[in-house]
């Protein structure tokens, strides 16, 4: 059986003054996932300011990976509806590390299992700081990783210029499938302005990137 393991940490902690907060928040998110995603998913914080999930199918890995930014780059569970723009560096962030392959979920912890992909994912993630990347998805099959290297820097590209009212378009868009127009009502904003915070998020390719790497680890 295949799955995901997601090595992360949060980007700039030493600047952030709650991190209970932002724990809270990513709580909220990872069980809004488990709500919405016909998905099995557990995850476990450790040293402070990272955390890892082991989730099945592995396919949805880079989507779960996603909304957890736009998440978090929302405030998601503390701030539902954004009103007011917000710098970008001073928004939430994580960066992954994103491991696929044959592995079971175990009923264990999480962050001290030792199977092939969580050992993937460990080691992969402390590659992201060398190769000054917030984005890293590999897999047990190494034929395919060089397709997923370029896919990554390209997801990585497009999330880290959102703005928090563009996250949070792609939050409900991803997750909750809203159309324009119900996001429009939950936001309190007109439809216009939610096609252009989708346009400015780049929704399209976002979708269809998500798409082809689904495909890509369901082979």
């Amino acid at each position: 059986m295949k799955q995901a393991v997601l090595t992360a940490d949060v980007i700039d902690s030493q600047n952030i003054t709650d991190m209970n907060d932002l724990f809270s928040s990513l709580s909220f998110i990872i069980h809004d996932i488990s709500e919405q995603l016909p998905i099995k998913i557990s995850y476990e914080t450790y040293r402070g300011d990272s955390f890892q999930i082991a989730m099945d199918p592995p396919e949805m890995a880079c989507l779960v990976a996603v909304i957890i930014r736009a998440g978090l780059r929302a405030k998601m569970g503390t701030n539902l509806k954004s009103t007011k723009l917000v710098s970008i560096k001073n928004l939430w962030d994580v960066r992954f590390s994103i491991g696929v392959g044959e592995g079971e979920l175990s009923v264990q912890s999480v962050v001290e299992s030792n199977g092939p992909v969580h050992v993937l994912s460990g080691t992969r993630f402390d590659l992201l700081k060398k190769k000054q990347t917030t984005f890293l998805l590999s897999s047990l099959d190494t034929t395919l990783n060089d397709q997923m290297e370029v896919l990554s820097k390209l997801m990585e590209t497009i999330v880290l210029r959102w703005s928090n009212l563009s996250a949070e378009a792609i939050y409900y868009v991803l997750l909750h499938k809203k159309t324009q127009q119900e996001l429009a009502t939950i936001l309190h904003v007109t439809q216009p302005a939610i096609h252009k915070r989708l346009d400015t998020a780049n929704i399209d390719a976002i979708s269809l990137s998500l798409n082809y790497i689904s495909q890509l680890i369901a082979q």
